[in-house]
């Protein structure tokens, strides 16, 4: 069977899947909780932290990354605020996050958030 013949004789269920994907995206769009996000001019980075049936104790932002030609425009602070917004939602007690000892641009942010630096030291295993 050739590909046309394929299509023309599923066209009614390709055309019933692709409505239902464009129905299921249209559903999200409107029911994601866009206010804990920034309003911003380039792609989201979503901050997600799931606990099933419970409240997190702790909120972890993993890799907090914003590319070159996009920083000093207030993006990092932003997804800072936007991630400190899903620990009040959730009632967490606290915002965590890591960086490289030497990303001293980063720590300046960071330290301007009035977060404070802890004193634990991370640790990697390899396999």
């Amino acid at each position: 069977m050739t590909p046309g013949a394929w299509v023309g004789r599923h066209g009614q269920g390709i055309a019933l899947a692709v409505a239902l994907l464009v129905a299921a995206g249209l559903g999200a769009y409107l029911s994601l909780p866009r206010g804990l996000y920034p309003e911003l001019s380039f792609p989201r980075i979503a901050v997600v932290a799931t606990l099933p049936d419970a409240t997190a104790e702790i909120v972890l932002l993993n890799d907090l990354f914003v590319l070159s030609e996009h920083r000093g425009k207030g993006i990092g602070r932003a997804l800072i605020e936007a991630s400190r917004e899903v620990v009040r939602a959730r009632g967490a007690d606290h915002l965590e996050w890591f960086t490289a000892t030497d990303n001293h641009a980063a720590q300046r942010l960071y330290d301007s958030t009035g977060a404070e630096r802890s004193d634990w030291v991370a640790y990697e295993l390899k396999p």
